[in-house]
């Protein structure tokens, strides 16, 4: 899993956005702040190391490395000041926040905005390991959140950052977690921002200081689980079912304002956060429909809903030669002991999205269903991958078909991420926390990520387009439609 995410031709930059009330604190005492809290962790003095030059390339794979050392300065990016009022996109092109994740020429390559998959094992990393930052402003919150999304990471440098924000939507600033997925997973990043945040320094398990790692392959050993052999017939089915192609995005209702739509190649990367009311989510899951449902059966019921709502009913899902969109939703593979492991532990399983059911009940009904036994379904899938790693030793030419196709919006159209903080009543150096949004990676024209974090009292979306413009905003609106309409029938 780790080295397709390096050979898919995108960023495929994860990140977390931490909301908090008051002034932002002083660079200084943040950087401070960080080398004490994840000075320690190996895991982020990781560098990728390409292959070799010459022959031993076609047959190398990339590999992780551990550096020497631990510099805060590198990873904690100048204070960026937002507006509430959009740049354009023009304006948003010259005020592009582009630091050190870099400006560098494949930046803007066709492969890391979702053309052809790049050939180099590591090429969405940025070949360029330092940039400038312009001068403010920088356009508006969803726009900053956007080109991060889409610019790779520093190639030679452990690649997470650590962006602080003022003026943010409702006041007080935001720190802006972002890594590349194939080093961190959602998981990590809200397992990190706990430790960052007021309170004991570390956290038990795999955070304590560990030894230095030597260097080591990309791909992690198979995890070893006796007493659970692997049912061969069983994952050819499942590896059948995985190659099935799914159904595209259905076109806006206005599609012929819409040229993008007929030609992905000018689609716009966008991201849209909004805050859903708390109320309305307890009324949702006050349904006889929605009586335990977690984050995630919402999140996927609200994504059917809301594409439903924003590109209208679409013939290809129905009858006996139905194409649904399909939806990715990751599984993670963390047990209690290893709960706060860092790295990418995560799996993911595909489901047709039932945006074709006519009321917002039936679809939580239905969504529900398709993720009954998600976890066990999820290890099957993990399954897969290591037999996918199996053949990977033959030569990393294997991986590139599979790249091409699992990251295609044939592929799966729409992805969801959904993860809950634990623990509201939490700050930083006295700085109240307020809310939280996860950002899923910007995937191919054509495609649509939703994440959702349930903080507290509050429940933030955030939904990462490459479609037509404007699609984030309306599609992050539709959810909130979507959202009453399920609360109203309570």
């Amino acid at each position: 899993m780790d080295e397709l995410l390096t050979r898919n031709g995108l960023a495929e930059t994860v990140g977390l956005v931490a909301f908090f009330a008051g002034d932002l604190p002083d660079p200084g005492t943040l950087r401070a702040r960080v080398a004490e809290r994840w000075g320690g962790e190996t895991r982020l003095r990781l560098v990728l190391e390409p292959p070799p030059n010459g022959y031993r390339r076609l047959t190398g794979r990339p590999r992780w490395a551990v550096t020497d050392g631990f510099d805060a300065a590198e990873h904690v990016l100048p204070v960026v000041e937002v507006s509430e009022v959009s740049e354009g996109a023009e304006g948003a092109e010259v005020a592009e926040v582009v630091g050190p994740v870099g400006e560098g020429p494949d930046a803007n390559s066709e492969g890391n905005h979702g053309g052809s998959p790049a050939t180099s094992p590591a090429a969405n990393l940025s070949t360029n390991p330092a940039g400038t930052f312009p001068t403010n402003p920088a356009g508006t919150l969803d726009e900053l959140l956007a080109r991060q999304l889409r610019r790779p990471m520093p190639a030679g440098s452990p690649p997470w950052r650590l962006l602080p924000v003022r003026g943010v939507p409702g006041g007080g600033f935001a720190l802006v977690l972002l890594a590349h997925h194939a080093l961190l997973d959602g998981t990590s990043l809200v397992t990190l921002l706990r430790l960052l945040l007021d309170g004991p320094a570390e956290l038990p398990g795999s955070l304590l200081p560990k030894p230095r790692q030597e260097p080591g392959s990309l791909l992690p050993k198979p995890r070893q689980e006796p007493g659970r052999p692997i049912d061969l017939a069983r994952l050819i089915r499942a590896l059948h079912a995985e190659l099935r192609p799914g159904g595209p995005l259905p076109g806006p209702r206005d599609s012929a304002a819409h040229p993008e739509v007929a030609h992905p190649e000018v689609a716009h990367p966008e991201v849209a956060l909004a805050e859903l009311d708390h109320e309305s989510v307890r009324a949702a899951r006050s349904l006889p429909s929605g009586a335990g449902a977690t984050l995630s059966e919402l999140l996927l019921c609200w994504a059917a809903g809301a594409l439903r709502s924003a590109y209208g009913h679409t013939g290809t899902a129905d009858g006996p030669d139905a194409t649904p969109v399909q939806a990715s939703i990751p599984v993670d593979l963390r047990t209690r002991e290893t709960a706060h492991e860092l790295g990418n532990i995560v799996s993911a399983v595909r489901v047709p999205l039932p945006s074709h059911t006519p009321t917002p009940h039936a679809r939580l009904t239905a969504c529900r269903q398709l993720l009954t036994g998600v976890r066990s379904r999820g290890r099957e899938q993990h399954d897969v991958t290591r037999i996918v790693e199996a053949a990977n030793r033959m030569g990393p030419w294997v991986l590139g078909p599979l790249a091409a196709r699992g990251y295609s919006p044939a592929y799966a159209a729409v992805g969801t991420t959904a993860l809950k903080w634990r623990n509201p009543q939490c700050s930083l150096d006295h700085r109240p926390l307020l809310r939280i949004a996860a950002l899923p990676p910007l995937h191919k024209p054509g495609t649509v990520n939703f994440g959702a974090v349930a903080c507290g009292r509050t429940v933030t979306l955030a939904v990462v387009s490459h479609a037509e413009r404007g699609a984030a905003r309306r599609l992050a609106d539709a959810v909130g439609h979507e959202l009453a309409l399920l609360a109203a029938q309570a």
